[in-house]
């Protein structure tokens, strides 16, 4: 009488256990792809506002010009106080900086790694909170 209620607890505990195996590891995908996608629509919302960046540039004559400051309309019309637009020239110097009044004086950026990768591969991101 012993042997059934032992069988049937190591039954429990078996199938008990698979759940338990089954739900973590379904968990652990769900927040992997959870966080993919929050990774994608952030870059494609930050893609939008380099576009537009660009285009405010391209319309205004700005790099020809040399007068950056003028982004500081842009800056005012786009209203997220998380959005940060930094201006960079080929050799990681910082042209403009839209939380930093004197960019000029900001250290080199060629060396950060999203800079890196856009320089090889044409776009570059890295997840980092600045300093």
């Amino acid at each position: 009488m012993n042997i059934i209620p032992t069988y049937n607890r190591k039954w429990l505990f078996y199938i008990l256990s698979f759940f338990f195996v089954f739900t973590s590891i379904l968990l652990l995908f769900e927040y992997i792809h959870e966080k993919r996608f929050r990774v994608t629509a952030l870059n494609e919302k930050l893609d939008g506002y380099a576009e537009l960046v660009e285009n405010y540039l391209i319309q205004h004559e700005i790099p020809g010009k040399g007068t950056y400051q003028d982004l500081d309309s842009l800056v005012g019309l786009i209203r997220k106080e998380s959005v940060r637009i930094t201006l960079i020239n080929p050799e990681g110097k910082v042209l403009f900086d839209s939380k930093v009044r004197k960019a000029d004086e900001m250290e080199n950026h060629l060396l950060r790694p999203e800079i890196r990768q856009a320089k090889d591969e044409g776009f570059g991101t890295a997840i980092r909170i600045s300093g």
